[in-house]
C-alpha cells in the first residue's frame, strides 16, 4: 500500500531555506497563514514584517505548489497582441495575473498568488485554453504589464523627447493646476514619470536632473555610482524642474532657495513608490536629487547583510541585550538604516514597545511605532526622544545624533534600561567614542552606556551572470596597494554583459567593522585615549577593520580589488 505524503506547508519550507528562524515560524503558525492569506496580507505581512524578499517569497511558494518559478526580469519575449487582448490589462493587473505564451492550445501564466483556483478557472473559461501556472514576484508583474499592455504608462523617452524638440513646450504650458495637466497635454510629465520608472526598474538608488549652460544631464545612481543616462534640452529646463514641483507642493515660483519635498508616485504613474526630492540652485539653473524609496523592496534579514560569521554573531549579542546604545556609523550611503531596520525587524515582537525618530521615515514597519522629525515645528530627534521617555518604551531608535543634546538624552535613556540605536556620521568605529566626547559627552558615561559600535560601507558585487576566475599577480596588486605573499592568486571578475549593464557589478552587499565594549576599552574611554588607541585595543579584541572584511569578500569571489581599494582606501 503507498504511504500518503504530507504537502510541506509554507512555513516548512521557509524554514528549510533559512529565510525565517524558529521564534518567527512560532509566531506564523499554518492558521495565521490561511487567515492573513482569506485577508490579502499574507504577502505582506511576510515581506514588511518578516524581511524576506520578493523573489525568495515567490521561489518558495513555486516550490511548495510544484510549480516553476519565474524571473520575468530576464523575461524580455512580449506576449502576441490577440492574448493580450483576451485578457484585459485591468483583470491582469486586479489577480496580478500576466499570460506568457500559448503552445499547443496551453496557455502560461505567470501568478504571485499559485493558490488562487477561481483565477486559473476564469482564465481556462475566457480563453478556452488548459492553463499552466507559474509563480513570480508581484513587483515584477505589474512591471510587466505596464511594459507588456500598450497604453498611456508605456511610454519611449526616445519618442516623449522628440516630442519635446518639435512642440518647444513652454514653462506657461504646465505652471498651472495639477488636475489640469495629463500626459496627453504636456509631454513633460510623461518624460518625468518615465524617468522615475525607468530609474526604478534599473535598480538606482538615486536621479540626479542637473543643469548645464546647454541643456540637463539626467544621472542615475546604480548600486553607488553615479552614470549619465540621457540629455535633457534647455529649452525644456523650466518646464521639467517645475512639473518636479507641482508633483512635490514646492513653489514654482521660488527659484532662489532650496526647497526639499516628497512624492507619492502612485499618485501619478503605476508604481508605488516614494521620492524624497531636494531642489537647489546652481549656476546654470535648478538641480533636483530624487531618492528613491521603494516600498516594494523587504527589510533584509540581518543573516543577508552581508555580514560575517563572527561579525554577525557580535551584533546579534548586542542587539539582545535589555539596555545600553548601539551606534551605526559611515557617512550616507552607507546602509546604515537598512541595517537598523533588520536590526528591529529581528527584534520586533509584540511584547516590547518599540519607537522611533526618523527623518524621513523611509519604510514602514508593522508594529513599531514611528515618528517623522519635523524640525520647521520643533520636532527635533531630542524632543521626539524626549516625550518617547514619558510613554514606556523598551527600545528607542533615533535617526541621528547631531547635536550634544540629543547625544545626552539618548546616553541617559540607555544608562536608565532601555535599549537606543542611533547613527553618527564618523569614518570607523573607534572613531565615533571620541566624536561623543567632542560633543560633550562624559567619558564615564560614554564608557557605562556604549555597547556596540558598527561601522559600514556598501561595496559592488560581481555580476554573477558574467563572474569569470583570473589569476592576479603581485605586482598588479601592488599596483592597487595589496600585498599578497604568492606569486598569483585566483580572484574574480565580471566581464560585462546586459544583466549588469556592461558594468561587471550587480547588486551591493555590506562590510563592517564591529567594535563591542570590554573593560579595556571602557578604561581607554576614562582616560580619553586617542582613536588610534582604541582601534590598537578593539582589534586585540576580535575586531576586524572594514579593510580585512573587505578583502575577505575579495578573497571570496564577491567582490574585486579595485572595488575594495575604492570603498576603504582611508582604512589601509
Amino acid at each position: 500500500m503507498a504511504l500518503y505524503q504530507k504537502q510541506k506547508t509554507l512555513t516548512d519550507i521557509l524554514e528549510e531555506e533559512g529565510l525565517l528562524n524558529k521564534k518567527q515560524i512560532e509566531e506564523l503558525t499554518e492558521e495565521t497563514l490561511r487567515k492573513k492569506r482569506k485577508k490579502g496580507e499574507l504577502f505582506k505581512t511576510l515581506v514588511q514584517k518578516y524581511g524576506l524578499k520578493e523573489e525568495d517569497l515567490a521561489y518558495s511558494l513555486a516550490k511548495q505548489f510544484g510549480c516553476p518559478y519565474f524571473d520575468l526580469k530576464k523575461h524580455k519575449e512580449k506576449p502576441e497582441a490577440e492574448l493580450l487582448k483576451k485578457i484585459p490589462k485591468s483583470w491582469a493587473k486586479r489577480h496580478l495575473a500576466l499570460p506568457l505564451k500559448v503552445e499547443n492550445n496551453e496557455l502560461t501564466i505567470t501568478m504571485a498568488d499559485p493558490t488562487n483556483i477561481l483565477v486559473l478557472d476564469e482564465l481556462a473559461v475566457r480563453t478556452g485554453m488548459k492553463i499552466q501556472k507559474v509563480v513570480s514576484t508581484s513587483s515584477d508583474i505589474l512591471e510587466a504589464i505596464e511594459t507588456f499592455y500598450l497604453g498611456k504608462s508605456a511610454v519611449d523617452i526616445g519618442e516623449v523627447m522628440e516630442e519635446i524638440d518639435a512642440r518647444y513646450l513652454q514653462v506657461e504650458k504646465i505652471e498651472i493646476e495639477d488636475k489640469d495637466v495629463t500626459e496627453e497635454s504636456a509631454p513633460i510629465v510623461k518624460l518625468v514619470n518615465s524617468f522615475i520608472a525607468e530609474a526604478r526598474k534599473r535598480g538606482a538608488s538615486d536621479v540626479h536632473i542637473e543643469p548645464t549652460e546647454t541643456g540637463m544631464i539626467v544621472r542615475y545612481r546604480i548600486d553607488g555610482i553615479l552614470k549619465d543616462i540621457y540629455n535633457i534640452p534647455k529649452h525644456a529646463q523650466n518646464a521639467l524642474i517645475s512639473r518636479v514641483k507641482i508633483m512635490t507642493d514646492l513653489d514654482i515660483a521660488e527659484h532662489r532657495r532650496p526647497q526639499d519635498g516628497r512624492i507619492n508616485f502612485k499618485k501619478y504613474g503605476n508604481l508605488d513608490i516614494d521620492l524624497r526630492v531636494g531642489i537647489s540652485p546652481m549656476l546654470y539653473g535648478e538641480k533636483i536629487v530624487m531618492r528613491i524609496l521603494d516600498k516594494a523592496v523587504s527589510i533584509m534579514n540581518l543573516d543577508r547583510m552581508g555580514f560575517s560569521q563572527d561579525n554577525l554573531e557580535r551584533y546579534r549579542a548586542m542587539i539582545h541585550k535589555p539596555y545600553g546604545m548601539i551606534l551605526h556609523v559611515g557617512p550616507t550611503g552607507s546602509g546604515k538604516t537598512t541595517t537598523l531596520y533588520s536590526a528591529l525587524s529581528e527584534i520586533n515582537s509584540r511584547d516590547v514597545n518599540i519607537q522611533t525618530a526618523e527623518d524621513p521615515v523611509e519604510y514602514t514597519l508593522s508594529g513599531i511605532n514611528q515618528l517623522q522629525v519635523r524640525s520647521n515645528i520643533g520636532v527635533t530627534f531630542a524632543s521626539a526622544l524626549r516625550s518617547f521617555l514619558r510613554q514606556d518604551p523598551d527600545i528607542i531608535m533615533v535617526g541621528e545624533i547631531r547635536d550634544f543634546e540629543t547625544a545626552q538624552i539618548a546616553v541617559e535613556a540607555a544608562l536608565t534600561g532601555h535599549l537606543v540605536f542611533s547613527t553618527l556620521h564618523t569614518n570607523d568605529a573607534a572613531g565615533t567614542v571620541v566624536r561623543l566626547l567632542d560633543m560633550g559627552i562624559e567619558p564615564f558615561l560614554a564608557a557605562s552606556s556604549i555597547l556596540c559600535v558598527v561601522a559600514q560601507r556598501l561595496v559592488r558585487r560581481i555580476c554573477e551572470s558574467c563572474k569569470v576566475s583570473y589569476l592576479a599577480t603581485k605586482e598588479e596588486l601592488a599596483g592597487l596597494g595589496l600585498t599578497i605573499k604568492e606569486d598569483k592568486i585566483k580572484l574574480y571578475k565580471g566581464k560585462g554583459c546586459p544583466d549588469c549593464d556592461g558594468t561587471g557589478y550587480k547588486g551591493r552587499l555590506g562590510i563592517h567593522e564591529v567594535l563591542t565594549m570590554n573593560e579595556e576599552l571602557k578604561n581607554l574611554i576614562l582616560k580619553r585615549a586617542s582613536s588610534d588607541e582604541i582601534k590598537e585595543e578593539a582589534m586585540r579584541s576580535g575586531m576586524k577593520s572594514l579593510y580585512e572584511d573587505a578583502l575577505v569578500k575579495m578573497a571570496s569571489g564577491i567582490t574585486t580589488p579595485q572595488e575594495v581599494m575604492r570603498v576603504t582606501m582611508e582604512a589601509v
